[in-house]
């Protein structure tokens, strides 16, 4: 999670839906940004009380769903697109990366453009168009 965005929620306390418990970021041992998530069935917090919420071929855990609406296993997403300045400098934990995003630009200044992905499978391709304000295609 990011530095300084977690909540005051303790470790082991029953989490609501949809309540906020901080940024998903890149601190401690961290090669980028993710949330590491993981659900016991109860205390103690050991491996033998751990759970995947996900019911499917690949839990070897539990027979069940944990989920209310289970997703598929699955589920290639984009998470964000964004236009940047400079390529993003990732640095070394707990040092921020600096993403250098930005949607101003003058004419012949170089744009970047960054895509963060969720569950890519390999040979999965992503194909990108960029549009003019006309909509006339600028590159695909």
């Amino acid at each position: 999670m990011k530095n300084n965005s977690l909540t005051t929620k303790a470790v082991g306390a029953t989490v609501a839906k949809d309540e906020y418990l901080g940024a998903v970021g890149s601190s401690g041992n961290s090669a980028g940004p993710h949330l590491h998530f993981e659900v016991y069935k109860a205390q103690p917090f050991t491996n033998a009380n751990l759970i995947d919420p996900n019911a499917g071929s690949c839990n070897t855990r539990n027979a069940e769903s944990w989920w209310q609406n289970q997703r598929p296993y699955n589920l290639p997403t984009i998470n964000h697109i964004q236009t940047q300045s400079a390529p993003t400098n990732y640095t070394v934990c707990p040092n921020p990366e600096v993403p250098n995003e930005s949607n101003r630009f003058v004419q012949g200044q170089t744009v970047y453009f960054t895509a963060y992905f969720a569950d890519q499978l390999n040979g999965i391709s992503a194909v990108y168009t960029v549009t003019r304000p006309d909509n006339s295609v600028f590159q695909t």
